[in-house]
């Protein structure tokens, strides 16, 4: 999947998931936009939407300062784990 479309889906499921509408570059953690619980709480949407894994212990917290960097992360993942469904 295309980091753009991921973008997408990331603004979405930011709006009705989290009501938040932050900006494709916005820091997510410096505005305090994403404490410890809404981390929480974006993984398990991801994982969700996404039908991903998103370990926290394999997650740099610069991958989630913005949904920019959030659609590169879930893109990367997404590539990393289809050819395992797939063998699997």
């Amino acid at each position: 999947m295309k980091p753009e479309t991921v973008l997408e889906r990331l603004r979405s499921l930011f709006a009705a998931q989290l009501h938040l509408e932050p900006g494709d570059d916005d820091d997510l953690l410096e505005s305090g936009l994403l404490d410890s619980l809404r981390l929480v709480e974006l993984l398990l949407h991801l994982e969700e939407e996404f039908a991903l894994r998103v370990p926290l212990d394999e997650v740099e917290l610069d991958d989630l300062r913005t949904l920019r960097r959030l659609a590169a992360l879930v893109a990367r993942r997404g590539a990393q784990q289809a050819p395992r469904a797939a063998s699997g």
